[in-house]
C-alpha cells in the first residue's frame, strides 16, 4: 500500500496491550487477541497506541508487537503501528521498524508533552514522513500532547508529500 491508496474504513479498534505477571510484553496472549479481534470482523487494528500502553513498553516490545501482529494478521487487514514518542528519530525507528514488520501504515501524534508550536509540530512529522514510505495517520491526542491540532495545521501535514 502506498500513501495514495490508503482505504482505512470501518471498525479499526485501537487494541489494549497483554502482559505477563512480570510486566512484559504476553506474545501468546497478544497473538490471540489479534486472532480474536480478525475473526469478530474488525476492518484493520492500531497497535501499539495510546490504549496500547505504548509508554509502558521498550522499544525491542513495540516492535515484537508490530511483528507478532503482523504475523498473525497476515494481510487479512489493515495494521497500523502506533508510533508515538518524544523524539522524531525515535518515532522514526519505531515508523520504520512498522514498514520493516510489513504494517499497512502508522499512528503518529505529536510528541507526548513537549506541547510543540505549529511550525515543530509540522517538523516532527516531515521528519518521520521522510523516514518511510508507508501511510501516516495523523492522530490529534490533546489531552496527552497538550497539542490540540486546529485545521490549517492537519491540512499542512496533509500536504507533506
Amino acid at each position: 500500500m502506498d500513501r495514495n491508496s490508503v482505504d482505512w474504513k470501518g471498525y479499526i479498534p485501537a487494541v489494549t496491550t497483554p502482559f505477563t505477571e512480570a510486566g512484559e510484553l504476553d506474545g501468546r496472549a497478544w497473538q490471540e487477541l489479534v486472532e480474536w479481534l480478525v475473526s469478530e470482523g474488525m476492518h484493520g487494528i492500531i497497535v501499539g497506541g495510546t490504549t496500547g500502553e505504548w509508554f509502558s513498553m521498550s522499544a525491542a516490545e513495540r516492535v515484537e508487537q508490530f511483528r507478532l501482529a503482523a504475523v498473525q494478521v497476515r494481510g487479512r487487514i489493515p495494521v497500523i503501528g502506533g508510533c508515538n514518542s518524544y523524539t522524531p528519530q525515535d518515532a522514526s525507528a519505531l515508523a520504520e521498524a512498522a514498514q520493516e514488520a510489513g504494517l499497512d501504515g502508522i499512528l503518529l501524534t505529536p510528541p507526548p508533552y513537549v506541547v510543540t508550536n505549529r511550525r515543530e509540530t509540522i517538523a516532527f512529522y516531515q521528519a518521520v514522513s521522510d523516514a518511510v514510505a508507508i501511510p501516516i495517520c495523523v492522530y490529534n491526542w490533546p489531552r496527552g500532547t497538550g497539542v490540540d491540532m486546529d485545521a490549517d495545521t492537519v491540512s499542512a501535514i496533509a500536504d507533506i508529500e
